[in-house]
């Protein structure tokens, strides 16, 4: 990619891609992902999270939607214990 964007070559013709100003805000994010976020392995993100969050499926894709990671954080999460 250059200064002046990403170019590519469709049907035959070039075309340029314009540079983003800034980075694109994520709104789901890939199983991997999601588990590094969580600070779990795939494997423990698969057994305990996946079944409880819905998932975006496209054919073998599957996301996982940014606040449905936060509500199932936010459920799983204890009360703290009152002090005595």
């Amino acid at each position: 990619m250059s200064a002046g964007g990403l170019r590519l070559a469709e049907a035959g013709r070039a075309v340029t891609i314009p540079p983003l100003v800034g980075a694109v805000p994520r709104v789901a994010l890939s199983r991997e992902e999601a588990a590094a976020s969580l600070g779990i392995s795939i494997d423990s993100f698969e057994r305990h999270v996946q079944p409880d969050v819905r998932l975006i499926r496209r054919g073998r894709l599957r996301l996982v939607p940014l606040c449905e990671l936060e509500r199932w954080a936010a459920e799983q999460a204890e009360a703290a214990r009152p002090r005595r």
